[in-house]
């Protein structure tokens, strides 16, 4: 049986993304990797429409388990790149994302635009293609963005997308911007250092597993912070023009190293949180520890407790935040 027969039975439903498509409901966004270009591929009628390919066919439990499949483990999710093929139909334009491939020097402005616009030309069989997808592969996503923030980052910079931001903004519809992003990360201690015995390839392997995703997690978690920075300072830069701009932004970032160290339990809770391995089950004891760790760390945000302060929000908190700490962005 398949990852997405298991989903099929598991989910107990044939609904197709129609039923996540519709007007005035939560913008939902899944996501997984392309195998061959490590590129972040977002099932959204954008993108699906570059394949010529209908987003509201496209079963659920495919692009769950197109975002479930890891590595080895499973087989990626296999879709047909209608577009190499011939496309029938209209498609929607294809927009000015052509821009860094045709300017000269291209490259040297904006390497990850480049190179997202290399991505999408492949995707549309554009002449300015740098690899033919006739086929294109997907596995689990956090090969390519394990927070999912390249694709928050780019529905909300889509002239397209329906949570196009700086339509908001122009239009005076945007008063908060809440983003709120979950590292999770297993981060076990390794007693690989505690001795100069020759490193076998059993510990090298398990040493070295997670660093590529930790990399790309910093790197896409360090671009986001950028997207929220430009908006800060495009609100500052109004503000000065004199025109009244009145939104704010609350960043929370959610890692396991926030929590408190004060005393031998809160380390206790740190390290076995920061201990427990990926994998498909949870033991009841992990779950209960996780539950406990989350409220703490976000009840502690200082961002959350800025949201919550504009808000006038009523009702005792689970944890007590840091009082010599306030929200980078407020």
């Amino acid at each position: 049986m398949g990852l997405q027969d298991m989903i099929n039975q598991f989910l107990d439903t044939t609904a197709t993304l129609a039923a996540i498509n519709q007007p005035g409901k939560p913008l939902v966004v899944i996501n997984a990797s392309d195998t061959t270009a490590a590129e972040v591929f977002s099932f959204t009628p954008d993108t699906l429409d570059d394949l010529c390919l209908s987003f509201n066919d496209i079963p659920v439990a495919a692009a769950v388990s197109a975002s479930a499949a890891v590595p080895v483990a499973f087989s990626p999710v296999l879709l047909k790149n209608r577009a190499w093929s011939g496309c029938e139909g209209n498609r929607r334009p294809a927009g000015d994302w052509r821009t860094p491939l045709r300017a000269d020097g291209g490259a040297y402005a904006n390497i990850e635009a480049f190179r997202t616009a290399r991505y999408w030309a492949s995707l549309r069989a554009d002449r300015l293609a740098y690899r033919e997808e006739p086929y294109v592969r997907l596995l689990d996503g956090g090969r390519a963005d394990n927070l999912r923030l390249t694709a928050a980052r780019r529905v909300l910079m889509d002239p397209h997308s329906p949570a196009y931001v700086y339509s908001a903004l122009g239009e005076g519809r945007l008063r908060r911007l809440v983003v709120i992003s979950v590292n999770a990360r297993s981060d076990a201690r390794n007693d690989i250092d505690q001795s100069a015995a020759r490193t076998t390839i059993a510990e090298m392997v398990s040493a070295v597993t997670s660093v590529p995703i930790d990399a790309t997690t910093a790197n896409v978690a360090a671009s986001f912070r950028g997207f929220i920075e430009n908006l800060m300072n495009g609100r500052e830069r109004s503000r000065r023009a004199g025109k009244t701009v009145d939104f704010k932004i609350y960043p929370v970032e959610i890692d396991f190293d926030e929590l408190p160290t004060n005393s031998p339990a809160e380390v206790a809770d740190r390290d076995n949180v920061k201990s427990i391995s990926t994998s498909w089950t949870i033991t009841p004891e992990d779950v209960t520890l996780i539950d406990k760790v989350a409220g703490v760390l976000l009840w502690r945000h200082p961002c959350l407790n800025g949201l919550l302060d504009d808000l006038r929000a009523s009702g005792e908190r689970e944890a007590v935040a840091p009082t010599t700490v306030q929200c980078p962005q407020q």
